[in-house]
C-alpha cells in the first residue's frame, strides 16, 4: 500500500533520443509523522514509449528513519502514600505506536501485599497513545507502625513498543500508627504495705521482639519494689496488655515514699520510642501525730498536775515540741518542761509536762489552753493538741457581814458591817434589802454597796436607823444582804435580823387613884392607854 509519509518530486521523467544517456534525479520526501517508527515504502521505476514498454522495471527500497523516539512518560518516579490512603500517577506514550500498546503496572522482587495498583494495566491505541491515563496507588492500614515501600515497573508491549525501556516508581507507604507504647498510668499510688498494678502494652506491631524493662529513676527507694522487671512482646502479642506489680513497702516512719518508674522498650524497632514515665506515690499508714495523755487536766490552786507526749511515728530528723498558752496568758498556770526534743530513736517514749497553778486572792478557778505543737522532722505541718487546763480556786467566794442579829433603840441607830471574802472578777454590788413588807421605820444607809478588785477585802458600815412611833411594841425587820455580778451572782444571801427595842411602856393611865361619892350622888374619873395598842 501506498504511505503518504514517503513522497517522492519529479515523479516522471521524460527522456529523448538527446538526453538519454543523462541522468536525472529523483528526489524522495520523508515526511515528519507523530509516531515513533521508521516508515518504509518501495518505489518502482517503470518505463514505457521508446521501445521500453516491456523493460523490467527497478524497486527501490525506501526507509525513512524516524526522529521520534519510543518511550512512554511517566509523571512521577516517586510516590509516598499515606497508610489507608492512596495516590496517582499517569502514564502516556511519547510517539505514536504502530498498533494497541499493553502497559503493565506490576511490582518488582518480592510483592508487598500492603501495596496494591488500579488498573494493573493500560491499553494505549494509535488514536488515545498521546492521552495520559491514571494509576491509583493504594496504601493498605497494617498493624505495624512501619512504613512499607514497592517498585512498581511500569512496561510496555506491543505496538512496536516492545523494546521500549520499563520504567520505575519507587512507592513509600506513609504508617499512620506511630511506634509506642501504651502504659496504663503516669502516676500511681500504693498503700503502705501493699500493692497495686499497671499494664503495658505496644501501639503497633513490632518487627521483632521488643523487651520492656521497668527500672527507677534516680536513687532507688528500696520500700518501692516492682515485679516482673521487664516484659517481653512478640510479633504475636504485641498488643496483649501485660501487668506489672508495684509493692509498698511497710516501714515505720510517717512519710509517703515515692519513686518514678521509667518503662524503656528495647528490640523490635522499638530502640527510638521514648520512654515513659509512672511516678509512684507509696501512701504511709502510720499517720504523722502528737499523742498527748490529757486534753483536759485539772490542778489544784498551788499544786500541780502532770500529762505525757510521745510522737506517733519515726520523724525524719529532730522535732521540737513546744508546750504554750493560746490566746491571753494567765500567769497563774506555768508550765515546767516548755520545750521536748524528740529524735529519731526517742520519738515512741513519752515525756512528761508538768503544768503549775498559782495561789491567788481571787476566789474563781483559773483556766488556760495549753497548746502542744511540733516542727521540724517532717513535723510541721502535724496538727497541734490543746488542752485544757483548770485550775481549782482554794479561795470559796463569799460574804462577810459582822452581825446576825442587830438590836436598834427607838429614836437611834446601830452598824453592821460588810466584806467580801474574796477578790471579784469585777465590781460587786451589794444590795440591802427588807424581807416580806417593808418596815417604814426602819431604815438603812447606805441601801447598796459596791466592791471592786481593789477594795473588795476593806470592810463597809451600814447603818440602821429605828424611828420614834407611838406604840409600845418591839419591832423585827430581815434584812437580805444580796451580792450580784463580778461573779458573785452565786453567792447565798446573808441575812441580819433587826429589833427595835420600843422606849414607850405599855401602860394605862387613871385620873384618880380615890374617889368620893355623897351618897345618892356620882363621881367620875377617867382612863387611857399609854401606848398605841
Amino acid at each position: 500500500p501506498s504511505n503518504s509519509d514517503v513522497t517522492v518530486d519529479d515523479a516522471s521523467l521524460i527522456f529523448t533520443t538527446g538526453n538519454w544517456n543523462s541522468t536525472q534525479t529523483v528526489t524522495v520526501n520523508g515526511a515528519d509523522d507523530a509516531d515513533g517508527i521508521d516508515d518504509r515504502a518501495t518505489l518502482r521505476v517503470s518505463a514505457t514509449g521508446g521501445g521500453y514498454n516491456d523493460v523490467d522495471d527497478v524497486d527501490v527500497s525506501v526507509t525513512v528513519d524516524d526522529n521520534d523516539t519510543l518511550g512512554m512518560t511517566v509523571s512521577k518516579t516517586t510516590l509516598t502514600v499515606t497508610e489507608q490512603s492512596s495516590d496517582t500517577f499517569t502514564v502516556k506514550l511519547d510517539t505514536q505506536p504502530s498498533g494497541d500498546v499493553r502497559v503493565s503496572i506490576a511490582q518488582t522482587g518480592t510483592n508487598n501485599a500492603d501495596v496494591t495498583t488500579n488498573p494493573t494495566s493500560l491499553t494505549f491505541t494509535t488514536g488515545n497513545w498521546d492521552t495520559a491515563q491514571t494509576v491509583t496507588v493504594n496504601g493498605a492500614d497494617d498493624a505495624d507502625g512501619f512504613n512499607d515501600s514497592a517498585t512498581l515497573q511500569v512496561k510496555a508491549t506491543g505496538g512496536g513498543y516492545d523494546s521500549v525501556t520499563a520504567e520505575e516508581v519507587v512507592v513509600t507507604v506513609r504508617d499512620n500508627d506511630p511506634l509506642g507504647k501504651t502504659v496504663s498510668v503516669s502516676t500511681l499510688t500504693v498503700e503502705e504495705g501493699s500493692s497495686s498494678t499497671f499494664t503495658v502494652e505496644l501501639d503497633t506491631q513490632p518487627s521483632a521482639n521488643v523487651t520492656v524493662n521497668i527500672t527507677q529513676t534516680g536513687t532507688t527507694n528500696a520500700d518501692v519494689t516492682v515485679s516482673p522487671t521487664s516484659l517481653i512482646f512478640t510479633t504475636g502479642n504485641w498488643d496483649t496488655a501485660q501487668t506489672v506489680t508495684v509493692n509498698g513497702a511497710d516501714d515505720t516512719d510517717g512519710f509517703n515514699d515515692s519513686a518514678t518508674l521509667q518503662v524503656k522498650a528495647t528490640g523490635g524497632g522499638y530502640d527510638s520510642v521514648t520512654a515513659e514515665e509512672i511516678v509512684v506515690t507509696v501512701r504511709d499508714n502510720d499517720p504523722l501525730g502528737l499523742t498527748v495523755s490529757a486534753t483536759t487536766l485539772a490542778v489544784t490552786e498551788q499544786s500541780s498536775a502532770t500529762f505525757t507526749v510521745k510522737l506517733d511515728t519515726q520523724p525524719s530528723d529532730d522535732v521540737t515540741v513546744t508546750i504554750a498558752q493560746t490566746g491571753t496568758s494567765n500567769s497563774d498556770i506555768t508550765v515546767n518542761n516548755a520545750s521536748l526534743t524528740f529524735t529519731t530513736s526517742n520519738w515512741n517514749s513519752t515525756q512528761t509536762v508538768t503544768v503549775n497553778g498559782a495561789d491567788d486572792a481571787d476566789g474563781f478557778n483559773d483556766r488556760a489552753t495549753l497548746r502542744v505543737s511540733a516542727t521540724d522532722g517532717g513535723y510541721n505541718n502535724v496538727d497541734h493538741v490543746d488542752v485544757a487546763v483548770t485550775v481549782n480556786d482554794n479561795d470559796p467566794l463569799g460574804m462577810t457581814v459582822s452581825a446576825s442579829t442587830l438590836t436598834v433603840n427607838e429614836n437611834s441607830n446601830n452598824t453592821f458591817t460588810v466584806n467580801l471574802d474574796t477578790q471579784p472578777s469585777g465590781n460587786v454590788t451589794v444590795d440591802i434589802t427588807q424581807s416580806g413588807t417593808a418596815n417604814t421605820d426602819v431604815r438603812v444607809s447606805p441601801a447598796s454597796l459596791t466592791f471592786t478588785t481593789d477594795n473588795w477585802g476593806t470592810t463597809q458600815t451600814v447603818t440602821v436607823s429605828a424611828a420614834e412611833d407611838n406604840n409600845g411594841f418591839d419591832e423585827t425587820v430581815t434584812l437580805e444582804i444580796d451580792p450580784s455580778s463580778g461573779g458573785y451572782d452565786n453567792v447565798a444571801d446573808e441575812e441580819v435580823v433587826v429589833t427595835v427595842d420600843d422606849n414607850d411602856p405599855l401602860g394605862i393611865t387613871v385620873s384618880k387613884t380615890t374617889l368620893t361619892v355623897n351618897e345618892n350622888s356620882s363621881g367620875t374619873f377617867t382612863v387611857n392607854l399609854d401606848t398605841q395598842p
